[in-house]
């Protein structure tokens, strides 16, 4: 039994749309604040490179380093900015290392001198060791950046992170904690919302969407109505309606002189080319 109102999305589908949302933030296609020679260079490698390092360009790739266990990969979202964690962010043109509020605070007290706080040091050195790996491996070599809370180039993470948690919904219900993004622009689940709403405003109640995903099968998609009626006496209504629509729309010139047309064919079968000669003149200028 299906419910009503309700849109059904493939897993596969979700993540290729998460990819369109990453993509049309992107500086391949968002050209404001880049020079055309940026443009270019960007576009440039995006079609020379293989598809593992254009999706990183496409959507970076997000690391997270703290006290709590090794470092492990996570959301490209605002809710993953913490103020105990260290973020290391790979875009492929720049690696960003991101020290939250308290790893900063700390780092500038000079704790990581200190021999009792060892395993503060080698948090702080295991995302710069990444890095370099990177750094010494790919080509062309991205741009480095060691940031923290604060700091004036921490925009290039915040203008990538997903904007769950703005300065307009900071203090909503069931928010989880995370640095808000002081933007306009719109969320993933906004996004993801809105593609919702324009999938089922067309869609006819009950109706499915056979979708084929290369190597991976046909996949079904329900499609939900609201407005779609149910009730046989409903949709007669419906046609009642139209038909009265139809009946009161004031009728042009050549609908008045088809119908007389037809009722003379009608009425002598041998003059149905002759009405169809009328209606044909009538058509030329």
């Amino acid at each position: 039994m299906v419910e009503k109102c309700i849109f059904y999305f493939a897993h596969l589908l979700k993540k290729h749309l998460e990819f369109m949302f990453h993509l049309r933030r992107s500086p391949f296609l968002q050209v404001f604040n880049n020079s055309p020679d940026e443009s270019s260079y960007y576009r440039h490698h995006f079609v020379r490179q293989d598809l593992t390092q254009s999706l990183i360009m496409i959507q970076p790739i997000l690391y997270s380093y703290s006290f709590y266990g090794p470092p492990e990969p996570v959301l490209l979202d605002s809710s993953s900015i913490l103020p105990d964690r260290i973020l290391l962010m790979d875009t492929f043109f720049q690696l960003v290392i991101y020290h939250g509020e308290t790893i900063a605070q700390w780092r500038k007290a000079g704790y990581q001198e200190m021999a009792e706080y060892e395993n503060f040091k080698q948090l702080l050195q295991a995302p710069l060791d990444d890095a370099q790996e990177i750094l010494q491996t790919r080509f062309p070599m991205p741009r480095y950046i060691d940031t923290e809370h604060g700091g004036s180039q921490a925009r290039f993470l915040l203008s990538k992170v997903n904007p769950s948690q703005t300065h307009n919904n900071l203090y909503a219900w069931g928010q989880e904690s995370g640095a808000p993004i002081l933007t306009d622009d719109v969320s993933l689940q906004v996004f993801m919302d809105h593609l919702k709403k324009l999938a089922v405003s067309n869609g006819k109640f009950g109706a499915k969407m056979q979708v084929h995903i290369q190597n991976d099968g046909p996949v079904t998609i329900q499609l939900e109505s609201p407005a779609a009626p149910t009730d046989p006496k409903q949709l007669s209504k419906q046609e009642k309606q139209q038909q009265r629509k139809e009946k009161t729309r004031p009728k042009g010139p050549s609908e008045s002189s088809r119908e007389k047309a037809m009722q003379r064919s009608k009425a002598d079968p041998n003059a149905s080319s002759g009405a169809e000669g009328d209606v044909s003149s009538e058509r030329e200028p």
